[in-house]
Parts: structure tokens; sequence; C-alpha cells
């Protein structure tokens, strides 16, 4: 199953999420709540909730090369909304946008390899 993502018409196949075992982690996705709160002129606190949830998606690898590394962090910088789309939940593609991008340098048996999570939220329609 292939985790894609990129400009629309080019996007990339991503490496598969891996643990340092090698076993698949969990990819978990979640929803983002839109709430405004305001305080009240009375000290009262009310919360206006978005009609729109964005969805947020966690992809992780424990050991990933630097041409892996490299390709993500191209992705990253785009600073566009990107097509994504995840075979292990769904066959729907998604516009999402890169929320966070982490890259940690680990060795694993006398390599560098790299720990790697991106984070993407899903943008409006």
């Amino acid at each position: 199953m292939d985790i894609k993502l990129g400009l629309l018409g080019s996007e990339v196949t991503l490496p598969v999420v891996n643990e340092m075992i090698g076993t698949p982690p969990p990819l978990p996705e979640g929803y983002r709540k839109q709430v405004d709160m305001e305080t009240m002129l009375d000290g009262s606190t009310r919360g206006n909730v978005k009609a729109f949830s964005p969805r947020m998606f966690s992809l992780p690898w424990a050991r990933l090369p630097i041409a892996d590394v490299t390709t993500l962090i191209g992705l990253a910088e785009k600073n566009v909304r990107l097509h994504y789309q995840n075979a292990w939940h769904s066959a729907t593609w998604r516009w999402v946008m890169v929320a966070d991008l982490q890259v940690t340098p680990v060795v694993y048996i006398g390599t560098v390899f790299y720990r790697v999570t991106l984070e993407l939220l899903e943008v409006g329609p």
C-alpha cells in the first residue's frame, strides 16, 4: 500500500513507514477542531466552532537514508497545498499542507540514518 504526496499530477510515492524492528508503525489520523474562543465583557468565555474540522495525518519513519529525507524536505519547502493519498486508510485523495517536519539523525548498525516525522494538515476543498 502506497502513500503519495505532491503537487497535483506529480505526486511521489513516499518511502514505506518503518520502525526500528521493521514493522509498520501506526499511522494516526485525527481531527483539529477550529474553535475561536472569546472572552465576553462579563468575564465569561464563548466558543465559536467552525463548520470545517481539518484532519491531521502523522507519518513516522524510524530510519531513512538522506535521499528520502531530501525528498521530504523538498515537499515541505513547497509551502503550497499538496495532493495526498494514504492507501493504508483510504483511496481518497485529500488536499493537505505540511504542518511540521522533524528530522533527527540516528546511527543504526554503524550507518547514519534519519528519524523523520511528517505532520500534514488537511486544507479546505
